[in-house]
């Protein structure tokens, strides 16, 4: 039997991304605040799928604005976004005046009728007041690395980590570092990141991961450690599943 070429395909690690939204409101009758709170959102499966397809540059449509449901009237207000410790901050621009309730709030691009989340509230404004909205969303799970702050800023299209994953990497005992281009795919809210060519030995393998194309890391799965003779290949499969 021909044992000169063996291909090993190693599933490295499926790991949870966890998403934290919610909205942060204040109401404001002659220029004092009089009420103020948080109400926590639902994303939708669309917007996972969001993230997904921006963390792994391969389209995807980030926040654009804040649509806010006054009454039986939607109302487009326009954002301001930013992003600090790994967490998305959609600041709205404009004050939604009274009277009326405010009963939905959502994140979406600027057309269309899809949206990333959803607030289900009661707010209700008297004639004379005006309700601000700032929507925060916070990512969890990639401590350690860049992880949850390039997710944020790829979701807002904002900030110093809004770039792309394109690279696995893994360490080469007595070599160091070596990134090899990924391919990248993605279902539903799952990415999926994988070496474009193989790993090669005779060699052994730890520390694999992803870096985006400014070069900061993803992540890193400790734990792994592959030993390859030689003539034997290591393709690496590494999952982010967001929400």
């Amino acid at each position: 039997m021909n044992v000169d070429k063996c291909i090993f395909q190693s599933a490295v690690r499926r790991h949870q991304v966890s998403i934290n939204g919610y909205l942060v409101y204040r109401i404001a009758s002659n220029n004092n605040i009089i009420e103020s709170g948080t109400i926590p959102n639902a994303f939708t499966s669309w917007g996972k799928n969001q993230i997904a397809l921006l963390c792994g540059g391969l389209g995807g449509t980030p926040i654009e604005e804040i649509r806010v449901l006054r009454d039986s009237s939607w109302i487009d207000v326009s954002i301001s976004n930013s992003e600090s410790g790994g967490t998305l901050i959609v600041d709205g621009q404009t004050w939604i005046g009274g009277p009326g309730t405010v009963s939905l709030i959502r994140c979406a691009p600027a057309s269309g009728t899809d949206y990333h989340n959803e607030i289900s509230c009661t707010i209700v404004l008297e004639s004379g007041w005006s309700l601000d909205v700032t929507v925060k969303i916070g990512f969890s799970g990639l401590e350690g690395y860049d992880g949850n702050r390039v997710t944020a800023c790829r979701l807002g299209n904002c900030g110093s980590y809004n770039y792309p994953i394109n690279t696995i990497v893994a360490t080469e005992v007595g070599t160091g570092e070596i990134a090899i281009a990924s391919t990248n795919s993605v279902s539903n809210n799952t990415l999926t990141v994988q070496n474009e060519s193989a790993f090669t030995g005779p060699n052994t393998y730890t520390d694999f991961g992803a870096k985006v194309s400014s070069g900061q890391v993803y992540y890193k799965f400790s734990g792994s450690s592959v030993e390859l003779a030689s003539g034997q290949e290591l393709w690496v499969y590494e999952e982010y599943i967001y929400g």
